[in-house]
């Protein structure tokens, strides 16, 4: 019979919805550190050899290491067990990224999000031979409300917690709740035959060492799991802006969408529009993007030749990852058909900004200057940018042929690729010497670092920029080499020559850096391989931690056509690289 916080439960009713079941012991609740301890105070294991505070070892590698003395180390490993499960579990922690679960929870549920919360574990009351008396059930139940985990507005409380004394028990309570998703850190929670199917399985797998398993989706964080369970509700609220704004918000119309951001169109009583933005933060690129983007604006809105050309920050509020700025107006230009004289105004727009961009960059003080952080991906040096594109290679080189369009992928980069940026590489190093010189800071530009019509709005008024969450210093050769090969724009050979020719103008001009032709000559077509591994991440799309892609892969019609229209476009990039249109227009 399983109990909840030492009372019978009787198995609900299957619920309706989303209904998320979690395991507890080392998925909610983490115990690695303080086995570590009591295995030395114990004196099963020799302490850390100085200055080590720690044997900084997970629970399966100690395991392994008592495990390796015999019946005896089993033992000790059962009796370490009994206490950090009874008398020793008000030291225990939650897992990182828990606490911020939870918050997402309750910030969904108080937009009116509806999905049930489940708590189900294989635990028995007290452990025969080991245990000094202590209730497991009712110290994990202390633990977790001492954890807040019961806090209003996360929807658990101690009827939703149930331990079970049997895994085969486990799983049928699993079936009971009606679960749709449940995670666990042991594989063979998922490998019972009687584990329910149609549920979602995620696998707790933060040190990356557990077994592949069918129909397993394996995750090494609680901020992906979070995302998994929770990003499908949280695309479907909008926030409230209305804090921001300082009064009630009326409507809010998202009007833009990506994997980083979401925009809207907010409204209120008083008649007012701003732009409301909601930023996401992923574990794999922890970037700081609302706060680079409110410092830039910030800086720009406050000078008088750039202000035209960018929204104003109105208010903020990180815990939430949201911003207000005032409304810009206008179409996105890089789809919005346009006059030739409307595409020789854009141009010109575009270098009027960036002239304005490095202007500012040459009147900061050094104090605020050293505040503003290198834009995202800068490469300041031959070998930094070298090393920018081997990575990249080499994650596209770990896509298995048996994959979809795996072999495809290879021979291209094998045959075509690889070579020619090794031929690059190699010319660009007789060009620019050192590869390890950096380019010095007076040289440097301040820019968007994704710049281009494809990050315009276009109105009566002219053109007017967005997306400022990669700002920050950066080689003008790079924003001129990105500017002219980003696949958005598309840019005809006459519009290319008058954007080349009016940057080159200004920035290695009179007063300018008179060695950036050389670079631009000499980086173009590497910024343009750049570009073609950019294209190819759509083979990486899906990888999961500790893995590029997986083996035997499922290769439907949809998975087949995105990546052989991926595999042109980077064919069609190699060989905008090798007509290097930038580096015509200096000789």
């Amino acid at each position: 019979m399983s109990r909840a916080h030492g009372l019978t439960s009787p198995a609900p009713a299957p619920a309706d919805g989303i209904v998320i079941g979690l395991d507890l012991d080392n998925t909610l609740v983490g115990y690695d550190e303080l086995l570590c301890e009591l295995a030395v105070s114990e004196g099963y294991l020799p302490p850390p050899a100085p200055p080590a505070r720690s044997l900084g070892l997970g629970k399966r590698a100690l395991r392994d290491a008592l495990r390796a003395k015999g019946e005896e180390g089993e033992e000790q490993w059962r009796r370490l067990q009994a206490l950090i499960y009874g008398t020793h579990m008000p030291r225990a922690r939650l897992m990182p990224g828990v606490a911020d679960f939870l918050a997402r929870v309750k910030a969904l549920r108080a937009a009116g999000a509806i999905f049930s919360l489940y708590i189900v574990s294989h635990k028995t009351r007290v452990a025969n031979n080991y245990s000094d008396g202590a209730d497991f059930h009712l110290a994990a139940m202390d633990f977790l409300r001492d954890q807040g985990v019961f806090d209003p507005g996360t929807g658990l409380h101690p009827a939703h917690v149930f331990f079970e004394p049997e895994r085969a028990a486990k799983v049928a309570r699993i079936a009971q709740l009606g679960c749709t998703h449940f995670v666990d850190d042991l594989e063979e929670t998922f490998a019972e035959p009687a584990f329910p199917q149609g549920v979602t399985r995620i696998l707790y797998d933060p040190a990356g060492d557990a077994a592949e398993q069918p129909g397993v989706t394996r995750l090494d964080s609680w901020t992906r799991i979070a995302d998994a369970l929770l990003g499908d509700l949280e695309k479907g609220l909008t926030p409230d802006f209305s804090a921001l704004a300082g009064e009630p918000v009326t409507a809010a119309a998202r009007i833009y969408g990506g994997r980083n951001s979401r925009v809207y169109r907010v409204r209120t009583a008083g008649g007012k529009t701003y732009a409301g933005k909601h930023y996401h933060l992923h574990q794999d690129d922890p970037r700081d993007r609302l706060g680079a983007e409110w410092r830039a604006l910030s800086l720009l809105a406050a000078q008088p030749r750039l202000a035209p050309f960018v929204a104003r920050p109105v208010d903020k509020d990180p815990a939430r990852g949201l911003a207000l700025y005032s409304f810009l107006p206008g179409v996105q230009a890089s789809t919005t058909p346009a006059t030739p004289a409307q595409a020789e105004a854009d141009m010109d727009a575009c270098l009027e900004f960036l002239d304005g961009l490095r202007t500012l960059s040459g009147q900061l003080q050094a104090e605020a200057a050293a505040r503003i952080p290198p834009a995202s991906e800068a490469c300041f040096s031959l070998a930094a940018l070298a090393a920018n594109l081997r990575g990249r290679l080499e994650a596209l080189l770990a896509v298995p042929k048996d994959a979809c369009l795996g072999a495809e992928l290879a021979a291209f980069l094998a045959e075509e690729l690889v070579p020619f940026m090794e031929a690059s590489l190699e010319r660009a190093h007789g060009l620019l010497g050192d590869p390890e010189q950096e380019l010095p800071q007076d040289k440097r530009t301040l820019s968007p670092s994704d710049f281009g019509l494809h990050n315009a709005l276009r109105s009566e008024t002219g053109l007017s920029f967005v997306d400022f969450e990669y700002f920050g210093w950066d080689d003008p050769a790079k924003t001129l080499c990105d500017f002219l090969l980003h696949p958005a724009m598309g840019l005809p050979e006459e519009l290319r020559r008058r954007f080349s020719d009016g940057f080159l103008a200004r920035f290695a001009g009179p007063g300018g850096d008179p060695g950036l032709p050389k670079r631009v000559t000499a980086v173009y077509p590497l910024y343009a391989i750049k570009w073609c591994f950019i294209l190819l991440n759509e083979f990486l799309r899906g990888a999961e931690a500790r893995r590029v892609f997986a083996a035997n892969a499922d290769c439907g019609d949809d998975a087949r056509t995105r990546r052989q229209a991926q595999l042109d476009k980077a064919r069609a990039m190699l060989n905008q690289a090798r007509t290097p249109h930038a580096a015509d227009s200096l000789r």
